[in-house]
């Protein structure tokens, strides 16, 4: 390995808003390299999020949970239990990516991480994200400022699929979302997935991540 990172797992039912107030935290950090590069793993308390292209005629009905206007890429899409959300913060000049070749890594590593969990997937033309034969597995929206990268991917273990349905996810109209439960039918571990993440993740990038340290956004910030 070229470089050191480090990695934190920070609970599930992490609110969408301290969340998003961490990774600036974290990614003026990285920029001062008062940080190494970092991977903050979680679960967030269920939200509806948009990015910088949303549009409102991609709102279906009403919504059970807040709905919230982020700095990322991309469109509306929802986040909640079950469903495994990964942020990279990663100084690209530093791993030799571009941010295009850094949205194709993500993509990689979670084809690479579902393909260990017996689920076919892929990317598919023109579209951002992972999907499989029964829908969209992962959504990918990212933020890249002075060459650092922030929020990332979502990965649908076992969420409620039920919640996209008063939204139009990431603008695709006539695709469904799925989840690795829905093909498998089988409970998955999620610090299973967070090491295959992991694991793919430093191949690509070559950073060494270290071991996954159970923390909270409040440890971290300090």
């Amino acid at each position: 390995m070229k470089f050191t990172g480090q990695s934190f797992w920070l609970g599930k039912n992490v609110e969408y808003a301290n969340a998003w107030r961490l990774q600036s935290n974290v990614v003026k950090r990285v920029l001062s390299k008062a940080f190494p590069n970092t991977l903050l793993f979680l679960e967030h308390s269920a939200v509806y999020t948009v990015g910088r292209r949303f549009s409102e005629n991609h709102l279906l009905g009403p919504l059970d949970a807040p709905l919230l206007h982020t700095d990322r890429g991309g469109q509306i899409t929802y986040h909640g239990p079950g469903q495994l959300i990964c942020y990279p913060i990663i100084s690209l000049s530093e791993v030799g990516l571009g941010p295009k070749s850094f949205v194709k890594m993500l993509e990689l590593s979670i084809i690479n991480t579902l393909k260990d969990l017996s689920v076919d997937a892929w990317t598919e033309e023109g579209l951002t994200g992972v999907w499989t034969s029964k829908g969209k597995i992962a959504a990918i929206g990212v933020k890249i400022s002075k060459g650092i990268t922030s929020h990332g991917f979502a990965l649908n273990i076992d969420p409620d699929l039920k919640a996209y349905d008063p939204i139009i996810p990431c603008g695709i109209l006539g695709r469904d979302m799925t989840s690795i439960f829905s093909i498998t039918g089988q409970i998955t571990n999620t610090n299973q997935v967070c090491d295959l993440i992991t694991k793919s993740l430093s191949k690509w990038t070559g950073i060494d991540w270290g071991d996954r340290l159970d923390s909270s956004v409040e440890t971290i910030q300090k």
